[in-house]
């Protein structure tokens, strides 16, 4: 038996799910924006406490173990968490893998340097509770990445065959949710639909008013490795409000990067700031 052998014997929901998980391309752009970030307020360590929420079956959890994190993966569905430890058994890795809600984590306060959430928040019902409960588990100085649905850029992943369902109202999406449930690759076998949509200028405002410094894929772009269209992007983004939500119809999804502790200027000197008609705001 390979370790790829133990994925083919999961159930096919598992395996149909795994189909749409990153490479290892992905994988390194990711840890190298976390670096950089970490680096820039001084908090990058090699060892740092890494945990993945919904680890699906351990990709992400085996790169950062691979990169010297110490890992840990945290997923509700205990069919993925029984695959994600056979293949760090296979592979002699130590990773700690629970089952366990997004929203209710067991873990001490500050147990951890970088709490990684991919493709989660559009998924839970108290999205609130749960951002709430990753920042908990953080310690000072230690970053969160949520990468999660943008309700502005019409081009999304989350259910096939549906052009421009980021923009749909609500009341039609309620009704895709219930679809999927009768059809289950209609949201790519997810035994949880996306629920929410947000909006970069959203999330800010709930992390500010929790004392987390707020930076989005545009503040961390490495200039260097980006193209035209992408620089021309980001400088958009940085002019203005609405140059950055003119930038988020282009691009899917919305990743935001917060900083524990390290808020070094108010919400309201953001020169960025949504007005009071909140109308780049939306979900």
């Amino acid at each position: 038996m390979n370790r790829e052998s133990i994925l083919h014997q999961s159930p096919e929901y598992v395996q149909a799910k795994q189909a749409h998980q990153p490479s290892t391309a992905t994988c390194a752009r990711q840890f190298e924006t976390i670096a950089r970030e970490m680096r820039r307020t001084n908090n990058w360590r090699p060892n740092h406490r890494f945990l993945d929420i919904g680890c699906g079956v351990g990709l992400y959890t085996e790169y950062w173990h691979s990169r010297g994190a110490v890992v840990t993966g945290i997923d509700a569905d205990e069919s993925q968490v029984t695959v994600a430890r056979a293949r760090a058994e296979f592979d002699s890795a130590s990773i700690r893998y629970e089952r366990a809600e997004a929203d209710r984590l067991p873990f001490d306060d500050a147990s951890f340097d970088i709490v990684f959430a991919n493709s989660i928040l559009e998924h839970v019902t108290d999205w609130e509770s749960c951002v709430e409960e990753w920042i908990r588990v953080l310690a000072p100085g230690g970053l969160l990445w949520i990468e999660t649905t943008n309700v502005l850029c019409p081009k999304q992943g989350e259910y096939r065959w549906l052009p421009l369902y980021s923009w749909w109202p609500r009341p039609l999406k309620n009704l895709v949710v219930h679809l999927a449930a009768r059809c289950p690759a209609l949201a790519h076998h997810s035994s949880r639909p996306a629920l929410h949509w947000f909006s970069y200028f959203r999330l800010r405002r709930f992390l500010d008013a929790r004392a987390m410094s707020v930076r989005d894929r545009f503040d961390c772009m490495d200039v260097t490795r980006a193209g035209l269209a992408k620089r021309l992007a980001r400088r958009m983004a940085l002019s203005s409000a609405a140059g950055r939500a003119a930038a988020y119809v282009a691009v899917t999804p919305l990743v935001v990067l917060a900083t524990k502790g390290l808020q070094t200027r108010g919400a309201a000197a953001r020169p960025d700031r949504v007005g009071s008609g909140g109308t780049v705001v939306g979900r």
